[in-house]
């Protein structure tokens, strides 16, 4: 059983040098486990293989983590190793090297020399440990290089190997490792991800910058359980150490608390797990704080970051925000306030609004609102309303679980499952 990943590859091929361009290094970066090697070491070579007739002779692949390739674990013995295989064999045309960051200080540099030197071979990179994460490897390479993001697999993708129902991958997430494991071991497959691979370098990181174990905990546990929230870094240092302990610490250490967590929150960030989307300014429009919401890349780690008994509406609305960015969306959100908003007495009362996701794909512009459920009609009119505001300049769907609510001109009701089971939004 695999999973093709066909978008992934296809982007690989693509983006081989060109003639009259500066050739550039191809770093796959992404989640730990999330499968990059096998995408570079699997997928893609049996694609050059097999659809476009390469020969073994052509490629070059180097797992820095396996025996033999852990005998040139130097950014020089590294590069001689390199240098042998092109001497020795002309038509080398591609060079895989995985875990790249066990060649340890320099590895970038040399990597990036040999691309420069051998235009006509093309060098692919993965790599991403508990010290150095796959985005801080990407930032090594800075801007002379290609890179790929690889994601947990949408359920688009999951559905046309297993069959999955959409509660199933709302439970299990996207991993490979966790869908191929049985169902009586999902959980603690994915538990072990969680503890052993995320929380424990995060925790590594937070000790770094000063934050005691507990402490780094409660943000990771805080960031999880806010999940499509608006969040600032002193909101949360304060829910952390709690409010008559905040309140007896002196406007410096209240700053030198708040930036050690937003270094966590970061660090978080770096590992891939979490990733935040930011608002979008509208004209004539008063914008409130520059705030941003996190979403989880794995509803699988996010169900075990919550002993698997998540917060339902958050997890619905994390599921779209990952089927829209699946689908090739910017995604932003849009919240503001209206001045001009009237009450029911005819009084202009400024309101605030919020549009969950602005997605934007070329010239496609969509609205989504999503509700799990509408609690009262005064709810369904205040989330709808604000949707109703942008059907004249762009597609407006509301997704929602609830079956009963009256059409509105303008706005389609999907379900998560119409959501995600429909070509093109």
């Amino acid at each position: 059983m695999e999973f093709a990943r066909k978008n992934e590859v296809r982007w690989l091929f693509d983006h081989r040098n060109q003639p009259g361009e500066e050739a550039s290094v191809k770093v796959i970066a992404g989640l730990r486990r999330v499968g990059k090697t096998y995408l570079l070491g699997t997928l893609f070579k049996n694609f050059l293989i097999g659809e476009k007739h390469f020969k073994e002779e052509n490629i070059a692949s180097i797992d820095l983590s396996k025996i033999p390739d852990d005998s040139i674990r130097t950014a020089q013995k590294l590069k001689e190793s390199i240098l042998e295989k092109i001497r020795g064999n002309h038509s080398l045309s591609f060079v895989f090297v995985d875990e790249v960051q066990l060649a340890g200080d320099g590895f970038a540099e040399t990597i990036k020399t040999l691309a420069k030197s051998f235009p006509l071979i093309d060098f692919y990179v993965t790599g991403s440990t508990s010290e150095l994460t796959s985005s801080e490897i990407l930032a090594k390479f800075g801007s002379e290089t290609s890179s790929l993001l690889i994601r947990p697999l949408s359920y688009r993708e999951v559905n046309e190997v297993l069959k999955m129902s959409v509660l199933e991958y709302q439970s299990y997430g996207g991993i490979p490792k966790v869908l191929l494991a049985k169902k009586e071991d999902k959980e603690s497959v994915l538990s072990s991800l969680l503890n052993d691979v995320f929380i424990s370098d995060i925790l590594d990181q937070a000790k770094e910058r000063g934050l005691s174990e507990t402490e780094a905990e409660r943000t990771s546990s805080y960031l999880l359980a806010n999940l499509a929230n608006f969040t600032e870094s002193e909101t949360i240092a304060q829910g952390i150490i709690g409010a008559k302990e905040w309140n007896r610490l002196k406007p410096e250490e209240r700053m030198v608390k708040t930036a050690e967590i937003s270094s966590v929150i970061a660090d978080i960030k770096k590992t891939y797990l979490l990733e935040s989307i930011t608002q979008k300014g509208l004209e004539g429009k008063t914008l409130l704080a520059d705030r941003n919401k996190l979403y989880c890349v794995d509803l699988g780690l996010l169900n075990a970051g919550m002993s698997f008994h998540p917060d339902l509406t958050k997890r619905y609305e994390n599921a779209v925000y990952l089927d829209l960015i699946s689908q090739g969306y910017r995604v932003l959100v849009e919240r503001y306030i209206d001045d001009k908003s009237i009450d029911s007495s005819g009084k202009a009362t400024p309101k605030e609004k919020e549009i969950d996701f602005i997605a934007d794909q070329g010239d496609q512009h969509i609205s989504v609102q999503v509700v799990f459920r509408f609690s009262s009609t005064k709810r369904f009119h205040e989330e709808i309303d604000n949707l109703v505001d942008y059907a004249k300049v762009s597609r407006c769907y509301c997704i929602t679980e609830d079956p009963v609510h009256p059409p509105v001109s303008g706005v389609e009701f999907l379900t998560l499952e119409e959501l995600f089971n429909k070509e093109n939004l």
